[in-house]
Formats: structure tokens, C-alpha cells, sequence
């Protein structure tokens, strides 16, 4: 009885079951089909879409750390590169500081005041090729930010205020549909991470330092230490005036100046600039270290040419001094020769001499000087003597005039002895007139026959000297004439 019971309870459960199944009105095959397939493409999409946002978030992550490895190796190997340069035992590596959210970064961003010509921060801008669809079809706000970000990095007001740089970058990174540049853009946000970093410590760095060094009670070469790893840290990026000026504020600070250890560090540092084209560190460098002068123009030259005009007003003042110098030294050296060429043709003209001295031409001039000045002697007394005549022969015609006029005889015998003795006298100096002239004229040609006629040797001599052999007679007078 009992199992009639248990048997009919299942019957009545079947039929149950059953009337369920016509009511609910079951489904087809199609209907099946297609739920399945709808199923199946939304597990897809949500596992495509969770791919994606794995994937984004490990191209964000691979970024991220390779912005940061490449700012540590560059900073490694700087480092490797400054300690192989120094002996310096205080001299240390600089410091590796990247940021690691963007927060960070925003809130230690500031505004700072550099030198003009600030070397290697940060990294350039380097743009691989993008893929032409992805550029094609880029959010135009996503080119426009990258336009200005790019646009702003080169700009010299950049590092005066990194902030706005990294604001665009910044931007730039969150637009995510659309955006070829967003890669670029978060690796270009963490380079400017490490900027910071780099301009904090250096500031940082250099209002310590200036404290430190114009200290009296700090030791000389602790000073000294501290000056060459600041050096060595920042000296190619932000050069050597800034510890220079420190140098300056007290007498103990200025003997780092004067050390020549400091020297030969400052000197390095700055030749290092100027090969980065820093035309003030070529300027100093030329100015203060070059070897010699055409050393230092080449330097003055070098930062004349990267626009940094005092080294072009020097150059221009040194090229002025250097050709002034050259005008001088040729108008000196031209004095000298025209002095050598003057005694050398004294000193020919005093052996020419000599040699026709010794040759007889002294000899020959003596006996024509001593010729023909007696012979001009006589000429001239022979001419007064001439003029003696002429008076004695007035005299003798007034005597005879007055002897023939003459009323007494005492008086007639008187004029008559007078007009005898002028006679007499018109006679002597008529002789002597002519004697004189003659004597005179012979010995003046004589004279002149010497002084114009040269001997055998000394015509040898002017052979050698290549001088003329002499002068005819008429010119020999002339000379003669005008040397006397």
C-alpha cells in the first residue's frame, strides 16, 4: 500500500513537469544558436577590452621605467665620466632623483633664475617615425598640445619655468583616443621630472656653497673641495661664473681664485663649453687661458661666430693692435734698411775714397788746388795791377798838363818830375798786370789740367767701382769752380 503511494506521487510529479514545458513553449534551435554567439562576442569584447587596458597600462609602465633607466644611465655615466676626470677624493656623483607620479612632479616644480646658457637639460626632443594612419587621424587638440609643448621646450624662458613645459606634456599625455603622441608625451614629462631634480639640487647646492666658501673658519682646502665638486657636479651644465662671483665675496674666497688647481679645472670646464658651443666660455677662454696670441684669437674668432659680440670687439681690437704692430715693425724695419743702405753707401763711398787716395787722386788734387788757387792770386793781383795803370796814366796826363801851363820854371820842373814818375809807375803796373794774368792763367790751367785729368790707377778704381772716368776740361772747370 505504501509503495502505491510513492508510485503515484512520482506519476503525479511527471505530469507536472509536463504541463511546464507546454506552457513555457520551448525554444528552437536558432534561438539557442544565437544567444550562445551573442555570449560568446561579449566574453570577447570584455576580454579584448580587459587586453587592452592590460596592455595600455604595460606600455605606460615600460615608459615610465624606461624614462627613468635612461635618465639613471645618463646620470651613471656622467658621473663615470666626472670622477675619471678628478682626483678629488670629496668630489661625488651626482645624485639620482627621478619622480615617480606626476603629483610629485607638480608639486615640486618652480621657477628659477639660471645663467643665459645653460648646457644638456634637459635631453632634446627626439621624434621617431609615427605611423601614418595613427597621424592621419590624430585628435587635432592632441597635435595642436604637441605642437606647443615641443614649441615651448626650445624656447630660452623653458627652464625658467619647467612647470609650464611639463603642463603641456602633462595635457598632452591624458588625451587616450586618437593620440599618437601620448608615448612621447609621458616620457617627455618624466625627462623634464629629472630636469627638476637637477635644478633643485643645483640650487640647492649653490646657496650652500655660497655660505661655505667666504666662511674665514672653513679650512683653505676643505673650501677648495667643496668648490671642485660643485665643479665637477655642475660645471658643464651651468659653468664656472657662479662659483666664480662666490670666489669674490671675501679675501679667504678669493685665494681659491689663485689656485692653480681651480685654475686648471676652470679652464677645463670652460674649453668643455665652448666645444658646446657656449661663446662666452669661448670668450673667457681665449681671454685668460690661451697658449699665445693666435690661440686666443681663435678662440675670440670662435665665440665671435656663435654671436657673442665683446669677443668680437675684442677680436677687432687685437687684429687693429696686431696691424698697427705689423705697420710699425715695417715702417721700422724700412728705416733701418734705408739707414743700412745709407751707411753702406757711405761706408763704399769713404773706401771708393780711400782706394783713389792711395791711387794719386789727392796727390793730383793738392798739386791742381795748389796750382790754381795761386794762378786765381796772381790773375787778381795782375787785374789791381791793371787798375794801378789806369790811375798812374791819369796822373802822368794831369802832371804834363799842369808842367805845360806852368808860369815859372821851378814849377814846370816840378810837374814835369811828377809826370815822369807816374810814367814810370803806369809801366810797372802794366808789366806786373800782365805778368800776374798770365802767371795766373797758366797756373789756373794748369790746375784745372790736373783736377780734370786722373791717373792710370785711379781709372782702375772707378772701373772697379763702375764710376765714370773723369770729366773733359770744361766741365772739370765748371766743378772745380763750384768746389772752390
Amino acid at each position: 500500500m505504501k509503495s502505491l503511494k510513492i508510485f503515484a506521487f512520482l506519476i503525479l510529479i511527471a505530469f507536472s513537469f509536463g504541463n511546464l514545458q507546454l506552457i513555457a513553449a520551448p525554444k528552437t534551435l536558432d534561438e539557442i544558436t544565437e544567444e550562445q554567439k551573442k555570449k560568446e562576442e561579449e566574453e570577447k569584447k570584455a576580454a579584448a577590452e580587459a587586453k587592452k587596458a592590460e596592455e595600455a597600462k604595460k606600455k605606460e609602465a615600460a615608459a615610465k621605467k624606461a624614462a627613468e633607466e635612461k635618465q639613471k644611465a645618463e646620470e651613471k655615466a656622467e658621473a663615470e665620466k666626472k670622477a675619471a676626470e678628478t682626483t678629488d677624493p670629496a668630489v661625488q656623483a651626482p645624485a639620482t632623483d627621478t619622480y615617480q607620479t606626476q603629483n610629485q612632479a607638480q608639486v615640486t616644480a618652480g621657477t628659477y633664475t639660471l645663467a643665459e646658457d645653460v648646457i644638456g637639460i634637459p635631453q632634446p626632443l627626439a621624434v621617431a617615425q609615427i605611423d601614418n594612419d595613427a597621424l592621419m587621424n590624430a585628435d587635432p587638440k592632441a597635435v595642436e598640445l604637441f605642437e606647443a609643448a615641443a614649441k615651448q621646450e626650445k624656447e630660452k624662458e623653458a627652464l625658467e619655468n619647467p612647470n609650464e613645459v611639463m603642463k603641456l606634456w602633462n595635457q598632452l599625455s591624458e588625451i587616450t583616443q586618437n593620440n599618437p603622441f601620448a608615448e612621447i608625451a609621458k616620457a617627455r614629462f618624466y625627462e623634464w621630472h629629472s630636469v627638476i631634480a637637477v635644478l633643485n639640487k643645483h640650487q640647492e647646492n649653490l646657496d650652500k656653497i655660497s655660505k661655505l666658501i667666504p666662511s674665514d673658519i672653513i679650512p683653505h682646502e676643505q673650501k677648495m673641495s667643496l668648490a671642485m665638486q660643485h665643479l665637477n657636479e655642475f660645471g658643464i651644465t651651468f659653468g664656472t661664473e657662479e662659483i666664480l662671483n662666490i670666489t669674490k665675496k671675501s679675501e679667504s674666497a678669493a685665494a681659491i681664485a689663485k689656485d692653480e688647481t681651480f685654475r686648471a679645472k676652470v679652464k677645463e670646464i670652460q674649453t668643455a663649453r665652448c666645444n658646446q658651443n657656449s661663446g662666452k666660455d669661448c670668450f673667457n677662454t681665449g681671454k685668460y687661458f690661451a697658449a699665445d696670441e693666435n690661440e686666443k684669437l681663435a678662440y675670440l674668432d670662435k665665440a665671435c661666430g656663435m654671436k657673442y659680440q665683446p669677443a668680437c670687439d675684442e677680436s677687432k681690437k687685437i687684429k687693429a693692435a696686431a696691424e698697427a704692430e705689423k705697420a710699425r715693425i715695417a715702417a721700422e724695419e724700412k728705416r733701418k734698411a734705408e739707414e743700412e743702405a745709407k751707411r753702406l753707401e757711405k761706408e763704399k763711398e769713404l773706401q771708393f775714397k780711400d782706394e783713389l787716395n792711395k791711387a794719386g787722386r789727392k796727390k793730383r788734387l793738392i798739386i791742381a788746388t795748389s796750382t790754381f788757387v795761386p794762378g786765381v792770386v796772381l790773375t787778381i793781383l795782375g787785374g789791381v795791377s791793371f787798375v794801378g795803370m789806369n790811375k798812374a796814366e791819369k796822373d802822368r796826363k794831369n802832371y804834363y798838363r799842369e808842367y805845360l801851363f806852368s808860369e815859372y820854371p821851378e814849377y814846370a820842373e816840378h810837374y814835369r818830375n811828377k809826370a815822369s814818375d807816374a810814367d814810370k809807375k803806369r809801366k810797372m803796373h802794366m808789366y806786373m798786370g800782365f805778368a800776374g794774368i798770365g802767371a795766373g792763367v797758366i797756373l789756373m790751367v794748369t790746375g784745372i789740367t790736373f783736377y780734370s785729368i786722373e791717373f792710370k790707377e785711379e781709372k782702375e778704381v772707378k772701373k772697379k767701382y763702375n764710376v765714370s772716368f773723369g770729366a773733359s776740361p770744361a766741365d772739370g772747370t765748371l766743378q772745380f769752380a763750384l768746389r772752390w
